[in-house]
């Protein structure tokens, strides 16, 4: 926070002590103000920018994260089928002297099982995909995050030097329509 500041705070009291030795005439301070001023209204603009863009990040990283939960619910539910169907296909084994019918059982139940195992990897190629997209939106949610924190300090140190330069600037403006006046 401190070294965001400090380099404004230091361009201001150079402007000031300028002014003060005669170095910089009143006009020179003026448009400094005037481009300080304008660009306390740039700081400000992004730092709303930055404000929405974090709290777009932090809806995309729920969305993610309710996505990449159901998706490992459903690897947990087509594993609990996969499971379900092997235990019915081992049942349904029969032997050497099987009736026709049997077979058909045995048929049924084996093709039961393999689709159910293509359900389950296709579940958990899915749940992986949801978990490193996840990963991705939660980096890109921390890095909006981190440079919201940062335009907001900006915006805030160069808030602090306004407010200590007001003041001085106020002081100039009165004097210089008191010189105008006269």
């Amino acid at each position: 926070m401190l070294l965001v500041l400090l380099p404004l705070l230091l361009l201001t009291m150079r402007a000031l002590l300028r002014y003060d030795q005669d170095l910089c005439e009143e006009d020179a301070c003026m448009e400094w103000w005037g481009n300080h001023q304008g660009g306390m209204m740039e700081l400000k603009q992004e730092s709303f920018a930055k404000n929405a863009e974090a709290v777009q990040a932090s809806q995309s990283y729920n969305e993610q994260k309710a996505k990449q939960k159901n998706a490992k619910a459903e690897e947990q539910e087509m594993e609990t089928s996969a499971r379900f169907y092997k235990k019915e296909a081992e049942y349904a084994k029969c032997g050497a002297a099987a009736s026709p019918m049997e077979e058909k059982i045995e048929k049924e139940a084996n093709q039961k099982h393999r689709a159910a195992q293509t359900s389950h990897e296709n579940a958990m190629t899915r749940a992986m995909a949801a978990k490193n997209k996840l990963h991705v939106v939660e980096h890109e949610r921390q890095l909006a995050v981190q440079e919201s924190a940062d335009a907001r300090a900006k915006a805030f140190g160069s808030g602090k030097v306004t407010s200590f330069a007001q003041g001085f600037f106020t002081w100039l403006e009165e004097a210089e329509d008191s010189e105008e006046s006269d």
